[in-house]
């Protein structure tokens, strides 16, 4: 049976939500401040950690950098949750630690239960024994992990000043525009949130997004067609958007080895 480790000062809120997994499956452990959570959760090993923001003695920030450390905890879902509304700045702090999701309490059952599903998904197919017997650099224990991000996993973004979920596999490019950048989804929603294409970058998969110009990257499983263009460029034809995309040419080696396009 896979393990949660709740840490909140909330009585009322570990209460509930450890019935309601428990119902669900799971086996909870609960701690009510940071100190013992962390000592909780290198005994018991949980497959998943849901942690309060606003801790007594440490906060859930200093939790995940200390739980980081460890070859043993370091590849643990760890999600953060938070009873006040948050600024842009917070939530990109924490998904930069190594977060795998900010929930704003009050938290819908539903909505908690998918989260955690798909990082209990994503954690068993890296294969927890394995992530546990890795052993780190003395470089790479001072920092915690950044965690690159599957098609079926959700990011946390903010959109006029609200934290709004969005699903990978439902993003069709992003358009980086100075210090903030245009999302473009699924059934035509467009999204502007304060996130620099590398940072996009460094956690969207791999194997499935790539950068065609210095203020674009593409979500292959969109593309279309191709069409040779000026300047050893490409026009990108992607679904659901009304005009093609032109590439650089500084990116076109790398379109034609992917994609196989046609020699300029």
């Amino acid at each position: 049976m896979k393990k949660i480790l709740i840490i909140d000062k909330d009585e009322d809120f570990k209460t509930c939500f450890s019935k309601y997994l428990e119902e669900m499956g799971y086996t909870v452990w609960t701690e009510e401040n940071g100190t013992k959570g962390i000592k909780l959760a290198k005994e018991i090993l949980p497959d998943l950690i849901l942690c309060e923001v606003l801790l007594p003695e440490i906060d859930g920030y200093a939790v995940l950098t200390e739980l980081s450390k460890y070859p043993e905890t370091s590849q643990i879902p760890f999600i953060l949750t938070s009873a006040e509304k948050k600024s842009m700045s917070d939530l990109r702090y924490a998904m930069n630690m190594g977060a795998d999701d900010y929930l704003i309490k009050p938290i819908d059952t539903d909505e908690l239960l998918k989260v955690v599903n798909i990082r209990m998904d994503k954690y068993e197919k890296i294969g927890k024994g394995e992530q546990q017997s890795k052993v780190k650099s003395k470089e790479t224990k001072n920092k915690a992990p950044r965690r690159r991000l599957t098609e079926d996993d959700h990011i946390l973004i903010m959109v006029n000043n609200r934290p709004e979920l969005i699903k990978v596999r439902e993003i069709i490019y992003v358009l980086a525009i100075n210090d903030f950048s245009k999302v473009y989804l699924q059934q035509k929603k467009v999204n502007i949130t304060q996130k620099l294409l590398k940072e996009w970058e460094c956690i969207l998969p791999e194997d499935i997004f790539i950068r065609i110009h210095r203020s674009i990257i593409i979500n292959l499983n969109y593309v279309q067609k191709m069409e040779r263009w000026q300047n050893h460029s490409f026009k990108i034809y992607l679904k659901d958007i009304a005009q093609p995309l032109i590439s650089s040419r500084r990116y076109t080696t790398k379109l034609r080895k992917i994609l196989g396009c046609p020699k300029l």
